[in-house]
């Protein structure tokens, strides 16, 4: 397991429910040094993370609108750092044809909001 090989690490996977509140809680005060480790699906379900500056993406998945709710979580109204995101890709491996994908959605999200808007000015 990765929270194994780092230091300090949280590694949230092991908390359901309610029982992860209290810890995140904890890290959001500074009482916690090492790093939060969660599953990716876990970050796109409903987290507050806002106080989280460094967001490390060290396994990915296809699904861009898990991966956007997964960015959510720590990017929220009101930031007051920088939010930083971070992918962990293995080279001439799947890794980076996931990233490749998720890549071509959010460049597609874009350009169709994008022509959405533009539809508008011209009703």
């Amino acid at each position: 397991m990765i929270c194994d090989n780092i230091p300090g690490a949280v590694d949230l996977t092991k908390y359901k429910g309610e029982k992860m509140a209290p810890v995140i809680k904890k890290f959001r005060e500074g009482k916690l040094k090492g790093p939060l480790i969660l599953s990716p699906f876990a970050h796109s379900k409903g987290l507050n993370l806002q106080f989280v500056k460094l967001h490390i993406f060290y396994s990915n998945f296809w699904n861009w609108e898990q991966r956007v709710q997964a960015e959510g979580r720590t990017y929220r109204s009101g930031l007051t750092h920088r939010a930083i995101y971070l992918d962990f890709v293995a080279r001439n491996t799947v890794d980076e044809v996931i990233l490749d994908n998720l890549k071509t959605k959010d460049e597609f999200a874009l350009k169709f909001v994008d022509s959405l808007r533009e539809m508008r000015k011209d009703v």
